[in-house]
């Protein structure tokens, strides 16, 4: 995952955390990590899909931020995924969540923000959607000229 230097940054609440809430992230984060790692785009909507209830779940418990910003990042991963194997209707509801927690907890001005838009743009061409499509790609492109430097804008 690369990151701007504008992006705003991701700050942990001090909040007390069971023993089982911390094993638990371990674990979706775990999850995360086979999922945007493996090649095999099936097997990564397949981990994705076991960690989403682990993270979500963490989620009604906590508004850390780094909990929040990772429950984006699964559902993009998965997302991601099915139009790897070329499933767009499936992928629309986790990218479209996605970004919607993007947008309420980090911003516009948030790269993953922009990861979503641009991903949502391929779903709305493979629907024939052409104007969502170029608003998508766009806004998309706006943001990292504004959040990133040239080095990561054409991500």
């Amino acid at each position: 995952f690369t990151t701007c230097t504008t992006n705003p940054s991701i700050t942990n609440k001090t909040q007390t955390k069971s023993p089982t809430f911390d094993s638990n992230y371990a674990r979706a984060y775990d999850l995360l990590i086979k999922t945007a790692d493996n090649f095999n785009k099936a097997e990564s909507v397949d981990s994705g899909k076991l960690a989403l209830p682990i993270i979500e779940k963490l989620v009604t418990q906590t508004d850390d931020s780094l909990v929040l910003a990772t429950y984006a990042e699964i559902l993009f991963e998965v997302g991601y995924a099915y139009q790897g194997i070329d499933l767009y209707d499936s992928s629309y509801p986790y990218l479209q969540k996605s970004l919607d927690v993007c947008l309420e907890h980090f911003g516009e001005d948030y790269l993953l923000t922009t990861m979503c838009l641009n991903k949502l743009s391929f779903y709305y061409y493979y629907i024939g959607d052409l104007a969502k499509e170029r608003e998508n790609l766009f806004r998309s492109f706006r943001i990292r000229r504004k959040i990133c430097d040239s080095m990561d804008i054409y991500l």
